[in-house]
């Protein structure tokens, strides 16, 4: 009873957004809670995208690009998340969280082997920083039970930013403060409530970093078992 009246209470609230598209900070709020009661409650979920990191240093732009995917089932709790780290003109090193059921792995380009691990949190958080947070964000909206962590939930000042194009999908542009006032930007689809991109600026050892996080999402779509699989290299 209490999952059908919270769905209900999403239910209206996507339909009041769509409809009135007030530009005030209610307005961000309720956007933004539709968006994590929709990550939170979805049956499946899937995307693929990537995190360009910029660095604006003294001698010129250096840019890193970090692609990524992942793949959710939750009544099986079949979970994958992959990134990769560029180690050569054409090279990728890849980075592999998995679970399923009670079982969770990893693969790290570092350790080059399968290992077992206890618990998906730990795994999350280990891959966290080097994937420019790439790893914590969509997972921790997916699993914020399991996930407890410093993301978008902690976006504090929330306001209604405009509406922009993303890709050809119609978004909300939402801004929210951390608690240190680094200012984060979110476009979020406006008929699915899915989040397209995350834009960041801040200073970094005195260095100007701008961080781009696109995603492709998709929700409540069958997910095939290869994109679930582990899949690591050479399995």
């Amino acid at each position: 009873m209490k999952r059908f009246m919270a769905v209900c209470m999403f239910v209206i609230l996507w339909m009041s957004l769509a409809h009135t598209g007030r530009a005030d900070v209610t307005s961000a709020q309720e956007i933004m809670d539709g968006v994590f009661f929709n990550y939170a409650s979805c049956g499946t979920y899937a995307d693929e995208g990537q995190v360009t990191t910029v660095f604006l240093e003294s001698y010129g732009r250096r840019s890193v690009v970090k692609p990524f995917t992942t793949a959710f089932v939750r009544q099986t709790a079949q979970f994958r998340f992959e990134f990769k780290l560029r180690r050569g003109e054409a090279e990728w090193d890849r980075f592999i969280a998995w679970q399923q059921g009670g079982t969770v792995k990893s693969w790290s380009a570092f350790d080059k082997k399968a290992k077992s691990e206890e618990w998906l949190l730990g795994v999350i958080a280990s891959f966290t920083g080097i994937s420019s947070k790439a790893a914590l964000t969509i997972p921790q909206l997916l699993m914020p039970n399991l996930l407890k962590a410093r993301s978008l939930p902690s976006l504090t000042e929330l306001r209604l930013d405009g509406e922009e194009i993303i890709k050809g999908r119609s978004a909300y542009r939402v801004k929210g403060e951390y608690l240190r006032n680094d200012t984060v930007t979110i476009w979020v689809d406006k008929e699915k409530l899915l989040i397209l991109r995350i834009y960041e600026r801040r200073q970094i050892n005195g260095v100007e970093v701008e961080q781009t996080t696109d995603y492709r999402p998709q929700m409540n779509v069958e997910v095939p078992a290869k994109d679930l699989a582990f899949n690591s290299p050479g399995s």
